[in-house]
């Protein structure tokens, strides 16, 4: 019964971990897509302005 709950709460921390990871992940792909979305904008609204 020890182990069984042992294994468990091990399982559980790995599930936190990789979700924690992945979570971490999207959060630099949307970050990275909004700077150069925003980046690329900026060049955009530049270009506009000289003409």
């Amino acid at each position: 019964m020890i182990l069984k709950r042992i294994c468990q709460l091990s399982l559980t921390r790995i599930t936190h971990q990789v979700s924690r990871a992945f979570d971490l992940n999207f959060a630099n792909i949307i970050r990275i897509f909004l700077e150069n979305f925003l980046a690329l904008n900026r060049y955009e609204n530049c270009l506009f302005s000289e003409k």
